[in-house]
């Protein structure tokens, strides 16, 4: 029995450990996290803020920010933005945060435009161990199970690039984060990197009458492999142009070790002058249950064009746009 206990600490301590990034269900109110062509994909200026809560009744908890601000600038094709990430997950209270810029540079054809994108960022990682049980408050000293840490905390560098393609009526796009996999091991034996995350990404922009007012129903999806995970997130929302309400349903469903069911999620918005306010409730399906708390996810989107740009330049909007 203590072969076999040592055996699993020694597998837990030197084995690779595959991170992976944080999730939002409002992925398409964080553009700039999603893919770094999306960068200024609006009329001039746009500012987002999401925040998600997940499981907050069971120790696993996991709290993500995420802040950005993009510029549209025509005149020389572009858009350029920074990106500001906060993520706090699970009992050792892992704490990573980056600060990004990111620049695109997009290509108008007749009815296409293509857009490439890449991103910089710095990124500062701590852990906060003083929760956590370890193998000497198990195990007698004489056993010698090693708990040499390399440290507490961590800064390294992060690259990212993408590409997107859209029209009026159609979005899509492919990105790769970490390009570089940075190492992001807590201990001296072993390694850990933090893994590339591929996703794929695109979605219908559908017109239909609804009184006086226009209405569009938007389905999107997002496809993630970081690692050995794999997941799918779809998603249909519902909104109008001259009315303020906006409603959405949403799925998500993780591909691995032969997949399960994740959760459903509903989302209720309102529009006040240039400003996108949503809310959004995950309900956990899969064997962890309601007991986890859900997800709650809040998100404001700031979107703007002054008059004489507007006059000047028109409307270059993709059509995933909050407008």
């Amino acid at each position: 029995m203590k072969k076999l206990f040592k055996s699993i600490i020694f597998i837990f301590f030197t084995l690779p450990i595959f991170a992976q990034d944080p999730q939002f269900t409002q992925f398409f109110n964080t553009p700039v996290y999603i893919n770094p062509a999306l960068t200024g994909t609006t009329e001039q200026w746009r500012a987002n803020l999401l925040h998600r809560s997940q499981w907050l009744a069971i120790d696993a908890q996991h709290l993500s920010t995420t802040l950005s601000g993009e510029l549209h600038i025509p005149l020389i094709r572009s858009g350029v933005g920074v990106l500001f990430t906060h993520d706090l997950a699970g009992i050792d209270r892992s704490l990573n945060t980056s600060f990004a810029g990111s620049y695109s540079y997009y290509v108008p054809f007749k009815k296409w435009t293509i857009r490439l994108g890449l991103q910089a960022a710095v990124v500062y990682q701590s852990r906060d161990f003083s929760n956590l049980v370890f193998v000497s408050q198990v195990l007698t000293p004489s056993q010698g199970i090693s708990e040499s840490f390399l440290a507490t905390s961590r800064l390294y560098a992060d690259f990212s690039g993408g590409a997107l393609l859209y029209n009026r009526t159609f979005w899509g796009g492919f990105a790769v984060h970490h390009l570089g996999n940075p190492t992001n091991s807590d201990i001296a034996i072993g390694t850990a990197s933090l893994p590339m995350r591929f996703s794929l990404h695109g979605g219908l922009n559908i017109s239909f009458p609804s009184g006086r007012d226009k209405g569009f129903i938007k389905p999107s999806a997002l496809f993630k492999l970081q690692g050995a995970s794999k997941q799918l997130d779809m998603n249909t929302r519902l909104s109008f142009s001259d009315f303020p309400l906006s409603l959405g349903v949403y799925y998500r469903d993780l591909i691995f070790l032969g997949g399960y069911r994740d959760a459903v999620a509903a989302s209720v918005g309102w529009k006040v002058g240039d400003f996108v306010f949503t809310y959004s409730y995950d309900f956990t399906i899969s064997g962890l249950t309601m007991a986890s708390g859900g997800t709650h996810e809040i998100s404001v989107v700031f979107e703007m064009a002054t008059l004489a740009h507007k006059q000047f330049w028109g409307v270059d909007c993709p059509i995933f746009s909050t407008k």
